[in-house]
């Protein structure tokens, strides 16, 4: 492979990523402008905006690759396993849910360029997909934390975020910020993924929810032969199984991550570590005494959330409770927020529902609820759970997922197949027994304290750099050409 010439004129004291990602979008032939944004409206314009099908631009200037996108991934899955080789090329659709990763594919085109002299300190690349906020993206954000300034330089690298507003809290915990879906298409991101964190040398490697950076594995094995490779798996999902999804590239992986003991039990052999909360930002506080039961749904408006639930909850509830004495908080954002406000507008609820859009701090309002509800149809370990409870107060969860490891009767109430009337009669079992949310508060942060405290957390990772701190970053090979 050619190499091309090192970046020119590169003021490193400043922001090494600005070159970088300036030379990778002109590599990628990306239009950074033609990014698109996060899109609202319903669920076939957002899938038509994802595969670039509503620009008329996109039509023009590749006609036949905009045809061939109107063909469901699953049938091209299905091609593709018949065959028994790529008829189709499926690295744009990891940015989705597909089935498996794309095998077979030589990488020929990497950018290959000298990144910044290293400090002597060991380099870690954190692949994740998004830079906006989330539970999964708050893990990594600690993980980050656990390593510590001195000892490591962190790059973090986004292969599909349209949510940029961890941006500036990201650039104060880590080294080096890398928004690739901006300046990378697609179909060249895998190859990206390789391109910086080769340059750069890296000696850790670590994934969370990628596919992108799972699909670029082997070839970063290839690259730097020497590098260490974890994975960060959070959660067991019915409708997308990302354990066997990955199944291809675990054999190049070193340590696989689990944050439950159902992830832990399914993967066989990996290291659980289990998520963790700031005991001291989330305490306890005596519950409100106002005569409006506070009723808190912290979560991003996602399908996955099921936030039209809770409007139907809102609507049971106020049924069993026609003085109407309660209220609804939203903390969150998200695709289904314009269907979830039209829901409640039809019901006639809109005077018991307040949307406060995305809170940076949600441990105000644990204290000035009463119960905290989330209606997801798969999970891991939410975090907004552990806040919760760690702030003493109840919850009332669908069972689903690894909750049940760690909300149980003592704590508040799991809800099996999940519906409006089942979470509504928990919600007004709990506004009727004061006693009862105390007992349950009371016995959340006896647990928090015991198995998540955010301190565990960080030890546990920050021990697990040090078993390999004796690895040091290894230099690129030349087996890729």
């Amino acid at each position: 492979m050619p190499k091309p010439e090192p970046f020119e004129e590169t003021n490193w004291a400043q922001e090494p990523e600005a070159a970088e990602l300036a030379a990778l979008a002109a590599w990628s032939g990306r239009d950074v402008a033609s990014a698109p944004p996060e899109q609202a409206g319903n669920r076939l314009q957002r899938h038509l905006a994802n595969a670039e099908l509503l620009s008329l631009r996109s039509w023009m200037r590749h006609p036949a690759r905009s045809a061939s996108r109107l063909i469901p991934l699953r049938v091209k899955e299905a091609v593709n396993q018949f065959a028994g080789r790529r008829i189709f090329d499926l690295s744009f659709y990891l940015q989705f849910q597909p089935n498996s990763l794309p095998s077979g594919a030589r990488l020929t085109d990497l950018l290959v360029y000298d990144a910044k002299p290293s400090p002597g300190k060991k380099r870690v690349a954190l692949v994740t997909p998004h830079l906006g906020p989330g539970g999964a993206e708050a893990v990594l954000y600690d993980m980050a934390a656990a390593l510590g300034a001195e000892q490591f330089e962190i790059l973090l690298l986004a292969t599909q975020s349209r949510d940029d507003r961890w941006v500036a809290k990201w650039r104060g915990r880590v080294d080096h910020v890398y928004d690739l879906a901006r300046v990378v298409r697609p179909e060249r991101m895998i190859a990206a993924v390789c391109s910086v964190v080769s340059n750069w040398r890296c000696g850790y490697l670590v994934v969370q929810n990628s596919m992108y950076g799972y699909a670029a594995l082997s070839h970063v094995k290839t690259l730097l032969p020497g590098i260490k490779i974890f994975d960060v798996l959070h959660a067991l999902d019915d409708s997308w199984d990302q354990i066997r999804a990955t199944a291809e590239a675990a054999p190049y992986i070193d340590v696989r991550i689990a944050m439950s003991e159902a992830v832990r039990d399914r993967i066989g052999n990996g290291l659980l570590i289990r998520n963790g909360v700031d005991l001291a930002r989330f305490r306890p506080a005596p519950l409100s005494s106002d005569a409006t039961n506070t009723i808190l749904f912290p979560a991003r408006l996602d399908p996955v959330k099921c936030p039209l639930m809770v409007a139907d909850i809102g609507r049971e509830l106020a049924q069993l409770r026609p003085q109407r004495d309660f209220r609804f908080v939203v903390a969150g954002d998200g695709p289904e927020r314009e269907r979830f406000e039209r829901r409640i507008a039809k019901l006639g609820l809109t005077d018991i529902f307040e949307f406060r859009g995305q809170v940076e701090d949600l441990a105000p309002l644990y204290a000035a609820c009463d119960v905290v509800i989330l209606t997801s149809r798969s999970e891991g370990v939410p975090l907004v759970i552990l806040e919760a409870l760690a702030s003493g107060r109840p919850v009332v969860a669908s069972k689903v997922g690894s909750i049940p490891e760690v909300l149980d009767a003592n704590s508040g109430i799991l809800i099996e197949d999940p519906s409006a009337q089942r979470f509504a009669q928990a919600v007004h079992t709990l506004l009727n027994d004061r006693e009862l949310r105390d007992r349950m508060g009371a016995a959340g942060r006896r647990k928090i304290e015991l198995d998540h405290d955010i301190r565990k957390t960080r030890a546990a990772v920050a021990q697990l750099f040090v078993q390999f701190s004796s690895v040091s970053s290894t230099s690129r090979s030349t087996a890729i050409e």
